[in-house]
């Protein structure tokens, strides 16, 4: 429970800590103030405005490490109250996560008890190697190059230019540097793309999501102050017959939808950009595990159907999602008469990306390093796959579902999972409840577990999980 509905005040110093950017080390600070107990579950944070004046630094980085310490589970959005800290965390023994920097300006904490692991799914991590002589070599050049260089509305035109080549190549897609925008991950890049199609309609928008679909972009327009409207999915994805009317945006995963699997039939894509041309809303493409795909090979994106002519597609891409949670980074790919008001936005609230930031990710991608990265990692994650799959299904009462893509599995339970998730958080373990991915309930209860862990953190993970269950 909250101690108070007024923030805590927060004992932060940016200049102090491991190295790393002022985003980094504000986050490193704030976990290491839940792990010691001064921030506790529930306890509203200052705004990012207002801790960002305080601390004399830009609001880019202050939104920069709440988006991280969100996506880690530290924190979360809460409609009527900002942001708070995750009142989940009750559940968890208080000891820092395994293998995050703590940075504490008030005390040390003491390592002696095993860390908590996080099983949730987007608790990657790890999955290309942020030591490489490639990346390293990326940083170099990009110090070099971009040293005092003010970074652009839409991004620098070197990564533009090569995530535009690189999703004509990996994912079928037309595109152009101009239509680029780099963005801070689909989270950021959906901010800006509703603030943007706000000052074109002049009001709050309607925006449709897949239900059950993943939480985490959906708070996004709660947080504008948009309606929200769920549409239903069944086993092969959205279906276009059941689209409510009066729609401004609609946000799809038609390669692989979350958590049910499916993917959507070229019918279905197709008659949902009909309706999409004939209502005029905007399909919104979060393709950010398009690319993780175990059954076959990576289906073309939907913005690859759609009408050069009379284009009415939206494509979300994350760099994080394909490399590192430490990577702040994610394109969109947007058609010609939404650039101006996209890059008016920019220009207004600023730009998340440095002009280093960006000039390394360009050189890492432009160098092929990304996809090689990529293309070995693969094997890693199908022998984790197998390994959940070996180890949970000797559970009683769980059944593990087919993974054709992704990097999280289903379990479905035979009784209601609220008793199964406390002993693991007792265990040491985090997982989510499948009912996070439906606006109401699911139909079955059952538990959702990644796998896009280091092994010796999916391997004890599995192991306290199994005891625990």
């Amino acid at each position: 429970m909250p101690r108070s509905a007024r923030p805590v005040h927060l004992p932060l110093d940016p200049t102090t800590g491991p190295e790393g950017s002022v985003p980094e080390r504000l986050a490193a600070q704030i976990r290491a103030l839940v792990a010691e107990g001064t921030l506790r579950p529930g306890d509203p944070l200052p705004s990012s405005r207002a801790l960002a004046e305080r601390l004399g630094v830009s609001r880019g980085s202050v939104v920069g490490a709440y988006l991280q310490l969100s996506a880690e589970g530290y924190l979360a959005a809460v409609r009527g109250s900002g942001t708070v800290v995750d009142p989940a965390l009750a559940l968890l023994p208080r000891h820092p996560r395994a293998g995050a920097p703590v940075a504490s300006p008030t005390s040390d904490l003491s390592r002696a008890a095993p860390a908590p692991i996080d099983l949730r799914p987007g608790a990657s991590r790890g999955l290309i190697s942020l030591t490489s002589p490639a990346w390293r070599r990326a940083w170099r050049d990009a110090a070099a190059s971009a040293h005092g260089v003010r970074a652009e509305p839409l991004g620098s035109r070197a990564l533009r230019e090569v995530l535009a080549e690189r999703l004509r190549r990996v994912r079928a897609v037309r595109a152009s540097a101009e239509h680029v925008a780099v963005t801070a991950g689909t989270r950021d890049g959906l901010m800006l793309l509703l603030t943007a199609l706000q000052q074109r309609h002049g009001r709050p928008l309607t925006v449709g999501f897949e239900s059950p679909g993943y939480p985490s972009l959906r708070r996004i327009p709660h947080v504008r102050g948009d309606r929200v409207v769920d549409v239903p999915v069944d086993g092969q994805g959205l279906d276009p017959e059941r689209l409510p009317r009066g729609l401004d945006v609609l946000v799809v995963t038609p390669s692989h939808q979350h958590p049910l699997g499916g993917s959507l039939p070229v019918g279905r894509r197709l008659a949902i950009l009909e309706r999409a041309r004939a209502e005029g809303f905007v399909v919104v493409e979060d393709e950010h595990t398009a690319e993780w795909r175990w059954e076959g090979a990576p289906l073309p994106a939907l913005a690859g159907l759609d009408d050069p002519a009379d284009p009415c597609t939206v494509l979300l891409g994350s760099l994080s999602s394909l490399a590192d949670p430490g990577i702040v980074a994610g394109h969109l790919l947007a058609p010609a008469w939404l650039l101006e008001s996209l890059a008016s936005v920019r220009r207004a609230v600023g730009t998340p990306l440095g002009a280093v930031p960006q000039a390394a990710m360009a050189a890492f991608v432009g160098y092929g390093a990304l996809d090689r990265q990529l293309q070995s990692a693969r094997p890693g994650h199908r022998r984790r796959l197998q390994l959940l799959r070996d180890r949970l299904s000797e559970v009683p009462g769980l059944s593990v579902q087919d993974v054709p893509g992704g990097l999280a599995a289903i379990m479905l339970a035979d009784a209601p999972v609220g008793p199964l998730l406390e002993r693991a958080a007792r265990a040491g373990v985090r997982v989510e409840s499948l009912d996070r991915y439906w606006a109401d309930r699911a139909p079955r209860p059952g538990i959702v577990v990644g796998f896009g862990v280091p092994d010796d953190d999916l391997d004890e993970g599995l192991r306290r999980l199994v005891a625990a269950l």
